[in-house]
C-alpha cells in the first residue's frame, strides 16, 4: 500500500477501493455531467456563432440537473502553541514543514499573501538567501499557500540534514516570522512585485493557460478581466499591507511542526 503523502493516501486504501461499485461510479456520474453543473471556458481564435453551434452539438442531450449546492464548510482551526509531529522514514533527508492556518476564503488578502510569498520564494527570495546562502542549513526551501472554499494554509518547508533539522526549522520560522514585524523595503518590495508581475504575464501566453485561469475566477466568483484586475491590484498593494497579512496569520507561537526524517 501506498502511504499517504502528508495527507490523504491518493490511490485510496485497502480498505475503501472494494467498497467502490459500478452503481456508485453511474450515479456520481449522472449527478455531476450535467448543464446546471458545466463551465465552459474557451480561449482562441474562434467567433462566438461558431462556439456556439458546436457546444450545442456537443452537449445535445445532456440532462440539466441541479446545480452545486453551497459547500458545507467546516469550522476554522488554530493552533494551541507549537504543534509538533514526528514521521519517521528510512532517508538521508529530513524535510521540515512549518503551517500555520490561511484564509478562510480564496479572495482573501489575495494580493498581499501572494507577494508575501514572492518575498520568501526562489532563488533571490529571503528564505533561500538566509538559510542556504548565508547559513549553509539547507539545499531548497520555500513557502506554498492553498485557499478555496474553507480555511487554507500556509506551509513553509526546507530540505536539510537530519542533524539540522532543529536549527533549519527555527531559522525557518524567524525569517517567516520577519515579515510580520517590519515592512519590505521599497527597492525590495519593487523587485517581489515585478518578479511576480512578470511571472503572471508570462505563465497566461498559452491558450491553454488562460483558459485554466479563467475557469478558476470563474468557481470562485471573480470577473472575466481577473488577470488585469489582479495586475492592478498588484500594482496598487503596499509594504504595509503585506505587513498586515503576515501578522495575520503567521505567528512564531502558534503554529504546526511536521518533521519527515529518520
Amino acid at each position: 500500500m501506498r502511504r499517504p503523502q502528508y495527507g490523504r493516501p491518493l490511490p485510496g486504501t485497502p480498505s475503501s477501493l472494494p467498497r467502490i461499485d459500478r452503481a456508485m461510479i453511474s450515479d456520481r456520474h449522472a449527478e455531476v455531467w450535467t448543464r446546471a453543473r458545466l463551465q465552459i471556458v474557451v480561449s482562441g481564435d474562434i467567433g462566438a456563432q461558431e462556439l456556439g453551434t458546436r457546444l450545442e452539438r456537443l452537449l445535445d442531450g445532456m440532462p440539466q440537473g441541479q446545480p452545486v449546492p453551497d459547500p458545507v464548510l467546516p469550522p476554522a482551526r488554530e493552533p494551541s502553541g507549537v504543534a509538533r509531529i514526528r514521521v519517521k522514514r528510512r532517508q538521508n533527508q529530513a524535510v521540515v514543514l512549518v503551517g500555520w492556518p490561511g484564509p478562510h476564503s480564496a479572495n482573501e488578502r489575495r494580493v498581499p499573501l501572494m507577494l508575501m510569498r514572492e518575498a520568501l520564494n526562489g532563488q533571490s527570495g529571503r528564505l533561500f538567501e538566509a538559510l542556504r546562502n548565508r547559513r549553509s542549513l539547507c539545499y531548497n526551501t520555500g513557502i506554498l499557500g492553498t485557499a478555496g472554499f474553507g480555511q487554507g494554509m500556509l506551509a513553509a518547508y526546507v530540505l536539510t540534514a537530519p542533524d539540522t533539522a532543529d536549527a533549519a526549522r527555527d531559522a525557518l520560522v524567524a525569517e517567516v516570522s520577519r515579515l510580520a514585524d517590519t515592512p519590505v523595503g521599497a527597492d525590495e518590495f519593487t523587485r517581489v512585485r515585478d518578479r511576480l508581475l512578470g511571472n503572471l504575464l508570462i505563465a497566461v501566453q498559452a491558450n491553454a493557460a488562460r483558459a485554466a485561469r479563467a475557469a478558476r475566477a470563474r468557481i470562485y466568483a471573480r470577473g472575466p478581466d481577473d488577470l488585469q484586475d489582479l495586475v492592478a491590484a498588484i500594482r496598487a498593494c503596499t509594504p504595509d499591507e503585506v505587513l498586515e497579512a503576515a501578522a495575520t496569520y503567521v505567528s512564531p507561537t502558534a503554529r504546526y511542526d511536521v518533521v519527515l526524517g529518520p
